[in-house]
């Protein structure tokens, strides 16, 4: 009776033990597999945000460059135009000059002659020579002054070009920005996913540890029990057995 007695004890405890390492491996290993589903949603959801923040903040740039290196393009044009412009109207200016030039010679020319002077010896001579110098000179300063206008507006044009070209490779690196984000926000949702696949193992191996702790208080139990078998059947007595009368 005293050995079935205290194989029941033992046997209840060696359950019970069993039952609590099962159930708290189990507990443990829910716990670390919720805690990394919740971790790992978190993360997706600010990856994506940040994500979604820095790609609408990089293709922003990038809209606002073009538009700008469209302006500048834009500005070229018209230099260039306004370059061409003063071309045209230097040469315009050179040939009234010139028309204005042969006007006054001739009209100088039917003076000497209706005084009866010869136009082409003496005191007419030299003031038509000097006439003729002044008047090339007027018509060398047009031509440089409409030049230096066409060149300054082809330099601002040829500026204004270097600047587009210049912001739109600037525009190409914001939307290297906003691929980046993309990568990013890939990298950190792999990253959270291989945190969780760790997590979850560690579970497993938590669920593992509390099977094996059951297996082993089981396995105590038994040997607690042939233990006691043997010494009943060997005549042993159980210090748990009253004396008999």
């Amino acid at each position: 009776m005293a050995f079935g007695v205290t194989a029941a004890i033992t046997g209840a405890a060696a359950v019970a033990s069993a039952g609590i390492s099962i159930y708290g491996g189990m507990s443990s290993a829910a716990a670390q597999r919720s805690a990394a589903a919740a971790n790992y949603g978190l993360t997706v959801q600010e990856a994506n945000a940040q994500a979604q923040v820095a790609e609408y903040q990089a293709n922003l740039n990038y809209k606002t460059a073009m538009a700008q290196a469209d302006v500048y393009d834009q500005n070229a044009t018209v230099y260039h135009q306004t370059g061409r412009t003063n071309e045209v109207e230097g040469f315009m200016q050179e040939n009234q000059q010139l028309a204005s030039a042969k006007q006054e010679n001739s009209a100088a020319n039917a003076k000497y002659g209706a005084s009866g002077i010869e136009s082409d010896t003496g005191s007419p001579t030299v003031v038509a020579a000097y006439n003729a110098g002044q008047q090339q000179l007027q018509r060398m300063n047009t031509a440089y002054d409409s030049n230096v206008k066409a060149m300054a507006n082809d330099w601002q044009g040829s500026l204004s070009t270097y600047q587009a070209d210049l912001t739109r490779e600037t525009a190409q690196q914001y939307q290297y920005a906003a691929q980046m984000a993309e990568w990013t926000k890939g990298a950190q949702i792999a990253g959270a996913g291989v945190q969780q696949y760790q997590a979850d193992n560690q579970a497993t191996a938590t669920e593992i540890q509390g099977i094996s702790s059951a297996i082993s208080s089981i396995g105590q139990a038994a040997g607690s029990y042939g233990m006691l078998q043997y010494r009943a059947g060997n005549g042993v007595i159980d210090p748990n057995t009253p004396p008999r009368n």
